[in-house]
């Protein structure tokens, strides 16, 4: 029986409620964003109410007989409509109006809306609807933008075929046995449809075409959403196995290392991207409770951090043009806010010490430390590499001029946003316990009954 979490679900409706008065009001696209990042913050501020409200409403919904529904899920996930909601927030309080109009707007609270409504639910079906319905939004403003051809034809191959590979694989696994051959078939269609959505490879060149050519605020909400580890790891889909953890690996290693060979920042972001993702997959692949964990932190920490950092870059160069290594570069005494708001938001992505991205990378390499040395060491490279990537691009975008092209920093509206998430990214990497007090959920991916209190002291140690 489906279990739905009422609070990213109406936090979801809320959304699509925003998207229908944007559409109504026909507003320019100042007052669009404005509008935007009111009906995404109210969407938060939801979410994150249900919080202290969690227990006591679902002792309550239990008394009435509603088992099946809940305030928030448990378990690891419990964080992640907050994560999904906040880096929603970012994208819309930092899109630039120079690149985003009232239509983009409408489209990235419908593909928001589809990320925090996936995280409502352990249901498969509907995990994969709410993917094509975010991925329709996506392509009605990209080909209105781009065309039908290029990078807007790009993503639409590879949506539809992890689309319908997912639906193929979700109709497999429920009417046949998934101990059988409907079991490999199943599994191998749903790890083919994750690749495609993750952006691994060699499904990996939509995301590069994404970065570069679309609205940035649009790109995050579809990058940031949650719908494919929560297709991985939801009620009924087999463990991924090897076949997942080779792809995975590779891509987080290559997207590391291609990621420093980069010529402008929006490359070497998205290839940080790809090789995020393919650690995240990694750890869902490893399927050990530790791992799982992890992959679900890493990917909370990814879709702040990742979001914000992406703004920020694409803020910037609405400001003075395109970040590359033959530009002029930046003066940091001018627009110190942009610049530690990169560099931060960045090591954050990559897991930098004392930030929520470092609890996970650590369960991460942890948990994998006794099954293979070899992918412990590809995941320590693939970060080390990121981080260097990050570095690179802080350098060179906003250092080595002592002039000034006559930017602005952070507006008081882009520093509320980038001061929110960089507050949960810190708070989260000084006391990763509080947010997986309930230990490994059965409910999310295989888990072994007596792991909880081993991953709940490893998440405590890094507390200390």
């Amino acid at each position: 029986m489906m279990t739905v979490s009422l609070g990213p679900l109406l936090a979801a409706c809320l959304l699509l409620l925003g998207a229908g008065d944007l559409a109504r009001r026909r507003l320019d696209a100042r007052r669009a964003r404005a509008a935007a990042t009111a009906w995404t913050g109210t969407a938060l501020a939801m979410i994150v109410i249900c919080v202290p409200l969690a227990g006591l409403v679902d002792d309550a919904l239990a008394g009435v007989g509603g088992e099946t529904v809940t305030t928030l899920t448990t378990g690891w996930a419990r964080w992640t409509p907050v994560a999904t909601g906040l880096a929603g927030l970012v994208a819309v309080a930092l899109a630039p109006v120079r690149t985003h109009t009232p239509r983009t707007f409408i489209h990235v609270l419908v593909v928001l809306a589809t990320g925090l409504a996936a995280t409502a639910t352990g249901e498969p079906a509907v995990i994969v609807a709410l993917w094509a319905l975010a991925s329709a939004a996506m392509w009605h403003d990209l080909r209105h933008r781009l065309g039908s051809r290029g990078p807007a034809r790009l993503f639409a191959l590879h949506q539809a075929f992890g689309v319908t590979l997912a639906a193929l694989g979700v109709m497999v696994l429920a009417i046949g046995d998934a101990s059988g051959w409907a079991g490999t078939i199943g599994a191998a269609a749903i790890i083919a449809a994750a690749t495609a959505r993750l952006g691994l490879l060699p499904l990996h060149l939509w995301v590069s075409g994404l970065v570069e050519s679309a609205p940035m605020g649009l790109v995050v909400v579809f990058l940031t959403g949650p719908t494919a580890p929560m297709l991985l790891l939801a009620d009924g889909i087999p463990a991924p196995g090897t076949g997942l953890l080779v792809v995975a690996a590779v891509s987080a290693l290559l997207g590391g290392l291609l990621g420093l060979v980069q010529p402008d920042a929006r490359r070497g972001l998205s290839a940080v991207t790809v090789s995020v993702s393919g650690i995240v997959a990694c750890g869902i692949a490893e399927a050990s409770p530790t791992t799982v964990a992890g992959a679900i932190l890493a990917w909370q920490a990814y879709a702040i951090g990742m979001a914000g950092a992406l703004m920020v870059l694409s803020t910037t160069e609405a400001r003075r043009g395109p970040i590359t290594l033959t530009g002029a570069g930046g003066s940091f005494a001018r627009t110190p806010k942009l610049a530690v708001a990169f560099l931060l938001l960045g090591l954050a992505v990559v897991g930098f010490p004392a930030t929520l991205g470092f609890v996970g990378e650590d369960l991460l390499i942890e948990g994998t430390r006794e099954s293979s040395s070899l992918l412990m060491v590809a995941l320590a490279v693939a970060t080390a590499a990121n981080g260097a990537t990050v570095v690179r691009w802080f350098f060179t975008g906003f250092t080595g001029r002592r002039d000034h092209a006559g930017e602005p920093d952070l507006t008081t509206r882009e520093q509320w946003a980038v001061t929110a998430a960089l507050a949960v990214l810190l708070v989260g990497g000084l006391t990763p316990g509080r947010l997986v007090p309930d230990g490994p959920n059965p409910a999310f991916g295989p888990r072994s009954a007596g792991s909880s209190a081993h991953t709940d002291a490893t998440a405590a140690g890094h507390a200390q």
